[in-house]
């Protein structure tokens, strides 16, 4: 919950639920059809985006909606999700819809404050939200913990000025982030052309197939895996796609480890070896640096011969020229896979020994610039993340724009919203609102 501090002089704390009202949504059984594809928008908390929300995924009927706890919320109401992976994420409407049970609508019900102030406070405020979130499996926010979030309640007329500079302040931001993203996306452009050149200029009298180079064979998982996983200090490293990642080089230890008997059905590697997925993301190439077993989704590349730079093949087998070669041989019409003896077939370049350092060489040459350049990249980012933050804090702090003694103060506001709210709620109490 936000820590208080000093605020200007029209200022004033309040909870979000003195100021707003909130409910959440619900889910209609999925495995009724009669609930589902009618008329009526339903989002999902993961489509919740930090901005405006313009159209949603699914829809459900009249009757899905009676017989759950679904409710539309208007346009302009502001969500945020409740919990799961997307939680404090927030949305404001901009089509009327329902939700589901991990969504919270918080209504401003009478127009009394600036929606996008709101906005703006909760997303400056998320880390700690997210820091104070509980769970087991999994962080979540409750509408009592969103109730009693603590807001610094600017004037009216004062929070729409500063919504108005933020906006624009993120507006430039968002124009450099853009270029900065595009910028990204070259370097690793640039990456893959100059492996591209590399290879693909090679002489063709150095072309050979990969079954001259290696040995390639397929891993294996015993099954059930669950009964084979052990902590023992025997147990040997279980290597999965699933812990490794794209640009990742060297594979140097494991998340699990299988029971030696796990070996009969599975395939050993050992320092030096090259693996590949292949399956899903196929075509994947890392370095060994442990031993361990591979499970199907691999297959291992053990060197036959002995005048092999590892970096050169490290290389070639992440070009653009070979993954080209990868899909063609892969197989499968929903899930891709690589045959071992179809991959075998595949022609490589293998110049001299001495060639291939001085092609590291020359790739690591270039590949310095760039990282140094997508370093600056990375940092820029940061920078702008930062920015994002340190705006919204002065924002909030009272410091992003002046204050207008004239404007009417947010104690007089939060007055006129207690008794709005008050009856309001006589009204739904004597049946006059819905």
């Amino acid at each position: 919950m936000s820590s208080l501090y000093n605020l200007p002089k029209n200022w004033k704390w309040a909870t979000l639920g003195e100021i707003t009202d909130t409910t959440s949504g619900g889910t209609p059984k999925r495995t009724n059809k009669d609930y589902w594809n009618g008329s009526i928008n339903w989002l999902k908390s993961g489509e919740l985006n930090d901005g405006y929300i313009y159209d949603v995924e699914e829809t459900i009927t009249e009757e899905g909606l009676k017989k759950s706890s679904a409710k539309i919320f208007k346009t302009g109401t502001l969500l945020m999700a409740m919990y799961g992976a997307t939680v404090g994420r927030l949305g404001i409407l901009k089509v009327d819809t329902s939700t589901n049970q991990a969504v919270c609508a918080i209504f401003n019900r009478f127009n009394l404050f600036n929606n996008e102030y709101i906005f703006f406070y909760l997303k400056y405020t998320r880390q700690q939200m997210l820091e104070d979130s509980f769970g087991g499996a999994q962080p979540n926010l409750s509408q009592g913990y969103i109730n009693n979030i603590n807001i610094p309640f600017a004037p009216f007329n004062e929070q729409k000025r500063i919504v108005t500079k933020i906006e624009k302040l993120f507006s430039n931001l968002d124009k450099s982030d853009q270029h900065l993203v595009h910028l990204e996306k070259q370097l690793k452009r640039y990456r893959q052309s100059i492996l591209k050149s590399t290879f693909e200029n090679e002489k063709a009298e150095n072309w050979v197939t990969l079954e001259n180079i290696f040995e390639i064979e397929r891993g294996g998982s015993p099954r059930p895996i669950k009964n084979f996983l052990t902590d023992a200090d025997d147990g040997i490293n279980w290597i999965k796609i699933g812990d490794t990642k794209v640009g990742q080089k060297y594979i140097e230890f494991t998340k699990e480890k299988i029971k030696p008997e796990g070996l009969k059905k599975s395939r050993l590697v050992i320092e030096g070896d090259f693996i590949l997925s292949n399956s899903m993301s196929f075509g994947r190439p890392y370095i060994m640096k442990t031993t361990g077993a591979i499970h199907d989704g691999w297959l291992v590349f053990r060197e036959k011969m002995d005048n092999i730079n590892k970096d050169y093949f490290y290389y070639l087998l992440s070009s653009a020229y070979m993954y080209q070669q990868f899909s063609v041989k892969a197989s499968g019409s929903t899930v891709k896979n690589l045959n071992k003896e179809l991959v075998k077939t595949i022609k490589v370049p293998l110049p001299t020994e001495t060639e291939q350092a001085n092609i590291v060489k020359q790739i690591e040459k270039h590949f310095s610039i760039i990282d140094k350049l997508e370093a600056v990249v990375q940092k820029s980012i940061k920078e702008s993340k930062r920015l994002r933050q340190s705006i919204l804090k002065q924002a909030f702090e009272g410091k992003l724009v002046e204050q207008d003694p004239s404007d009417e103060s947010a104690t007089i506001l939060l007055e006129k919203i207690t008794k709005a709210k008050e009856e309001y709620k006589k009204e739904m109490k004597k049946g006059k609102k819905k």
